[in-house]
């Protein structure tokens, strides 16, 4: 957005620096979770039909077998005993009748469909529901301090719709692991975050990519790290006007490795402005040292009329209308990502729900074979008709090879399906 500012005065009032918090995201996830909920109940109902009909032979199906096979072979003395092993064969469980051989397998599978798309639907509610009520922001937290978990502890903070309160634990961050080897490999520095409320340590572990803090509905991320200066204004008395911990943000693309910090005070009644610089030490590959050197520009602006100035910290500035800008020492501060979203573990269920679901109906599909033995003018005939949940036009190959390997040749065969 740098090179193209002009895309963020259009961009911004559509929502889409925050697509999924926009009316239009939860108008197309209503819709799709609409539309997936009418098929998974569609999908239910027949499965339930398809459970108490298992292997059920009704006299449309006879009729079906005697008009309309799906295909036909011809039929000797021990047709349908052969027949058996033949289904046995491709892996069904077989019933015998007077003149019918039916062969099922995959009842299990029936449920997986179901279980899919429900579990997609709940999943499509659940991720909704956690975006309205969800909060994430950034902290800046100095090394050896802390932070309560409340609105004014972030420097960025987005809340959804429904949010209902921040927690009000207690975030710290007491050291920093500079040089983090995890199996043999640099996972660059590394923050020690502890999460406690009051005096019961909840969790205390290093924050690095890929190993964030996890506690309930927090989870707790690095982001990058800068340095912090205490600042404060002292009048000609002694007396303390305000004070402040300033963070300056590490930027390895400027010469003096960090970012230029402003801030504003009061100049003889009148608004003005000091302007930091922290020049920050190099180290390897001209990347920015995580220790802070005390030498700091300071450029102070008073009517538009700059007046440098250099400034050690710790260590004083003057200002012109005799009062004194007091820097302390130069310190550490890393910048977290805490995320307060109960949605995350019911998203990480309902995708193992669906996916055991999918696998069940993927793997274990439901299929019925029927064979009827028929007497025709032209001598016996086994009429056989094949169902599968998944239309595998493969499977029914199976089934017409054994059939006629075992009991004779095909006679005629039909595409029509079931």
């Amino acid at each position: 957005m740098a090179r193209n500012p002009a895309w963020t005065d259009i961009l911004r009032p559509l929502g889409l620096f925050a697509a999924f918090g926009t009316p239009v995201f939860y108008f197309l996830i209503v819709l799709l979770t609409a539309s997936t909920a009418a098929c998974s109940w569609a999908r239910s109902r027949a499965s339930v039909q398809l459970w108490k009909s298992q292997g059920m032979v009704t006299d449309s199906i006879i009729r079906r077998l005697r008009e309309r096979p799906q295909f036909v072979v011809s039929a000797d003395e021990g047709s349908l005993e052969r027949c058996s092993s033949a289904l046995k064969s491709v892996g069904l469980r077989v019933r015998n009748g007077p003149r019918l051989v039916v062969g099922t397998s995959g009842r299990a599978g029936l449920l997986g469909s179901p279980v899919f798309h429900w579990a997609l639907v709940a999943f499509f509610i659940v991720v909704s529901a956690g975006q309205l009520t969800r909060s994430d922001g950034q902290m800046g937290i100095p090394v050896g301090s802390s932070r309560p978990e409340v609105a004014a502890s972030y420097g960025r903070l987005t809340t959804g719709a429904f949010f209902v309160r921040h927690s009000g634990l207690t975030l710290s961050v007491p050291s920093v692991e500079k040089r983090n080897i995890v199996g043999g490999i640099d996972r660059e520095p590394a923050p020690r975050v502890v999460l406690s409320d009051g005096k019961r340590v909840l969790r205390d572990q290093l924050v690095y990519p890929n190993n964030p803090l996890r506690y309930g509905a927090f989870i707790v991320h690095r982001g990058p790290f800068g340095f912090t200066v205490p600042i404060s204004v002292e009048s000609t008395t002694g007396e303390r006007r305000g004070s402040s911990d300033l963070f300056i943000d590490i930027d390895g693309a400027v010469p003096s490795g960090t970012s230029p910090r402003t801030f504003g005070l009061q100049d003889q009644g009148r608004g003005g402005k000091v302007t930091l610089t922290l020049v920050a030490a190099r180290g390897p590959q001209d990347r920015v040292a995580l220790q802070p050197q005390p030498s700091m520009q300071v450029r102070l602006e008073s009517d538009s009329i700059p007046v440098p100035a250099t400034a050690t910290a710790p260590g004083t500035v003057a200002l012109p209308d005799g009062s004194t800008l007091r820097l302390g020492p130069v310190g550490i501060y890393a910048r977290i990502v805490v995320v307060n979203d109960w949605s995350v573990w019911w998203i990480y269920a309902l995708l193992g729900i669906a996916t055991i679901g999918l696998s069940v109906a993927m793997l274990a599909p439901h299929r019925v074979v029927r064979v009827l033995l028929v007497d025709t003018g032209s001598g016996a005939r086994l009429h056989a008709i094949v169902s599968n949940s998944r239309r595998d036009p493969l499977f029914a190959a199976r089934v017409e090879d054994a059939l006629r390997q075992t009991s004779g040749t095909i006679v005629n065969t039909e595409d029509e399906g079931c």
